[in-house]
């Protein structure tokens, strides 16, 4: 039996580290798309400020709102 669990566990540690390594190509990206996100956030907030909105009602509908519907 531990034959058998042997190439299982060598099969699910590389892709473990396939992952991981997808991972590590991936996050320079994923970083730069959390600067864009935040920004978005912030233009969204100043919208709402200065259409009328309170700043707590403008935090109120950035904190619940997704950025894409």
């Amino acid at each position: 039996m531990s034959d058998k669990q042997e190439p299982n566990n060598a099969m699910q540690h590389l892709k473990i580290q396939m992952d991981l390594d997808n991972f590590r190509n991936l996050l320079p990206y994923m970083l730069e798309q959390q600067v864009m996100n935040a920004k978005l956030f912030k233009a969204r907030y100043d919208a709402l400020v200065a259409e009328g909105f309170t700043e707590q009602q403008a935090l109120e509908v950035v904190s619940k709102r997704p950025l894409l519907e």
